[in-house]
């Protein structure tokens, strides 16, 4: 499709006579680095909950255990999110049973703090489960191509994004929000680059339309194409242009487009509201970017004011000369 869009720009530029020109009205979103896209988590409180007297709760003590040890200490951060879920489960387990059988137990007030500033951190690590994690960063970083005709990945982006919606305020960590499924839908987004490939071909498409609006305007304001509503070759070829290769073929991918970027913003931002605001103003810039359909800088708003400047040149094109389609 990139290819169709450069022939697209080079023969309505040939056709006019007029050198194409960059219209970039808007840096392309670029994914922050990790220390801009993650929050920092302290990790403070292993060490009191290994020291205190846990023979009452073992399994408590084997998920503390777990965390202090050299396997736990190098968790993914997806990982670390389904973990805290199961050392809050333990903790307020134990502490039920403390409740009941030992009320008078010195540990409870401990274990009774420790959790709350456990539930405290807990939106924060369900951010980085997914922002620090380079499956969802993969997927997100900008790509060099656009999406190709052919259907390549939005079934499994799509799935894993809608899953990870449920996922994240499960507390059951049953079927089917265990680790492992967990991490079946993460690898989904490995296999292929369609968010990445999906802002791409938004932003070729806007940049390709608001050029050839460009240079269907400065045509019309150097002179007539049609003098005296009388047809001339220019508008013959210009109207071939646009009937073989937008009309025929880049209007139907247009489509495509502004209909998957609905459905993965859709996704996106049902994901984002089960989450604490962005850690940082890059961050947070650049997820209004790729996820907002009305902020002016934003990819989706701007790919809506393109076509839009696009179809009124061609308007004013096809009316002068007369080559309006029937009942318009």
């Amino acid at each position: 499709m990139d290819d169709l869009l450069d022939d697209y720009l080079k023969r309505i530029s040939r056709v006019t006579e007029i050198d194409p020109a960059p219209h970039k009205t808007a840096r392309d979103p670029a994914l922050p680095p990790l220390k801009e896209r993650i929050y920092d988590i302290p990790d403070i409180r292993m060490k009191a909950l290994a020291a205190l007297d846990l023979l009452e709760c073992p399994r408590l003590s084997k998920v503390v255990a777990y965390r202090n040890s050299s396997l736990g200490r190098q968790m993914l951060p997806s990982q670390r999110l389904h973990y805290e879920k199961e050392l809050l489960n333990e903790l307020t387990g134990c502490i039920q049973y403390l409740q009941e059988t030992e009320p008078d137990s010195t540990i409870l007030p401990e274990l009774q703090s420790i959790t709350v500033r456990k539930e405290e951190q807990l939106p924060a690590i369900r951010w980085n489960a997914l922002f620090g994690h380079v499956e969802l960063a993969k997927q997100l970083t900008l790509q060099p191509e656009s999406l190709p005709d052919e259907q390549t990945g939005q079934a499994g982006t799509l799935n894993t994004l809608l899953y990870l919606n449920h996922y994240l305020p499960d507390q059951t960590l049953s079927t089917p929000y265990t680790k492992m499924e967990m991490e079946e839908h993460l690898q989904q987004l490995i296999a292929s680059h369609y968010s990445g490939q999906l802002i791409r071909s938004a932003i070729r498409l806007t940049d390709t339309l608001n050029a050839v609006a460009y240079l269907l305007e400065t045509r019309l304001k150097q002179r007539p194409l049609c003098p005296n509503g009388r047809l001339m070759p220019t508008a013959e070829r210009l109207q071939n242009v646009f009937r073989l290769l937008y009309a025929s073929q880049i209007q139907a991918y247009l489509s495509r487009i502004d209909r998957e970027g609905s459905a993965w913003r859709s996704a996106m931002k049902q994901l984002l509201q089960q989450l604490p605001p962005p850690p940082s103003e890059p961050m947070q810039a650049y997820l209004q970017q790729i996820t907002s359909d009305q902020t002016p800088f934003g990819i989706w708003y701007r790919l809506d004011q393109s076509v839009k400047r696009h179809t009124s040149a061609w308007q004013a094109v096809l009316s002068e000369c007369n080559l309006m389609p029937a009942g318009r």
